[in-house]
């Protein structure tokens, strides 16, 4: 039957200061059918404080968004959701993300589908940043990633170790039923170890069901021994991966500026994925754990006979990113098997790879 009447905050939630901008967006929370609303200008008792409100999806909120109702931040300029609120899938829950938190630290704040989250952000009920200011982690600044299983991703690549370098980056999981509190760290990241390595910069993908609900990690400006080699890391979906990007749990480049194109998931072969590096040689197929990448004289496959199967899906996407590599040669019935030999792609239509292509299997 709707609503009617004058707005007020008998019947609607609303600021109390002019330009509160209450509503700045509103967020359905699919799975239990509530919502939450960000309000990224709201003011509260200075500037910008920013704010997230939970409601329900059968009887609404009510009254002046406060932080007994609100996810708020506490000083001018904070933008909490500024970021955005991601719906978590399976369990219904959420996640705000407010990257200019605290001057700059940032900070990412799970909340309850079914009562939300209040009161101030801090340590105690985000994960946050360690350095803030003109070169602050804006934790979460590059996105958040809800995996099939319920769990999320959160990249920072501008995140500094204190004890190394600058703009290292990391890439955190966090748990959809309890989220992750505390500073960003080695101890619960994915992070590199040279400064502007900048991982997680180039996004994170929510892997399928078929591929165990694991997650990739695009890192173009990596570096190993080669500067800016660029790495795609595979994540745990169910428990994370921490530690530094190596070879050891990454597809990497195998030249300097390898620059890092696309990866994506291949559904139609349990265990693998997609990833293109357009100044290195090679589309290559991987998987977890990785071994070090072979150089392009010396291809791997763990079982030359087998049939790889594409789907159709990841064959539009070729179709779109290999332009200037493979463009002229692809056509629309590439998502048939292809077959390898020795490592060596034999029949791509009209062509001949000399380029290698990398299959490993998940672990199990």
């Amino acid at each position: 039957m709707g609503v009617t009447g004058t707005v007020s905050e008998a019947n609607s939630l609303i600021g109390t200061n002019l330009n509160d901008q209450v509503g700045t967006s509103i967020i359905e929370l699919k799975v239990n059918g509530n919502y939450v609303v960000a309000s990224v200008s709201w003011n509260g008792t200075g500037t910008a404080f920013g704010a997230a409100t939970w409601g329900s999806g059968t009887m609404g909120v009510t009254g002046t968004v406060s932080e007994a109702n609100s996810l708020v931040g506490s000083q001018d300029n904070d933008n909490v959701s500024s970021g955005g609120i991601t719906p978590l899938l399976v369990n219904g829950n959420y996640v705000v993300t407010s990257p200019v938190w605290n001057m700059n630290l940032g900070a990412v704040t799970w909340g309850s589908g079914t009562s939300g989250v209040t009161g101030t952000v801090s340590i105690n009920n985000s994960l946050i940043g360690t350095t803030s200011g003109i070169s602050g982690d804006k934790v979460g600044n590059d996105g958040l990633v809800s995996l099939n299983n319920g769990h999320y991703v959160t990249a920072s690549s501008q995140w500094s170790n204190p004890a190394v370098n600058m703009f290292v980056g990391a890439a955190t999981w966090g748990n959809g039923t309890t989220g992750i509190t505390g500073t960003v760290s080695i101890a619960n990241s994915l992070i590199g170890t040279t400064a502007s390595d900048q991982v997680g910069l180039d996004g994170l993908l929510a892997l399928s069901p078929q591929n165990n609900d694991n997650y990739l990690v695009g890192s173009n400006l990596w570096s190993s021994t080669l500067v800016d080699a660029g790495a795609v890391t595979y994540g745990n979906g169910a428990t994370g991966t921490t530690g530094t990007v190596s070879t050891v749990n990454s597809v990497v480049g195998t030249s300097p500026m390898s620059n890092l194109n696309n990866f994506i998931d291949n559904p139609a072969v349990p265990g693998t994925f997609v990833v293109q590096f357009l100044n290195t040689p090679a589309v290559v197929i991987g998987g977890s754990p990785i071994s070090p990448s072979p150089s392009p004289s010396t291809p791997v496959h763990d079982d030359a006979s087998a049939p790889i199967q594409f789907s159709q899906a990841i064959a539009e996407s070729f179709t779109d990113w290999n332009t200037r590599l493979f463009g002229p040669y692809l056509s629309n019935d590439l998502w048939a098997p292809l077959y390898t030999a020795k490592g060596l792609l034999i029949n791509l239509p009209s062509l001949v790879l000399d380029d290698p292509w990398e299959s490993r299997s998940l672990m199990k």
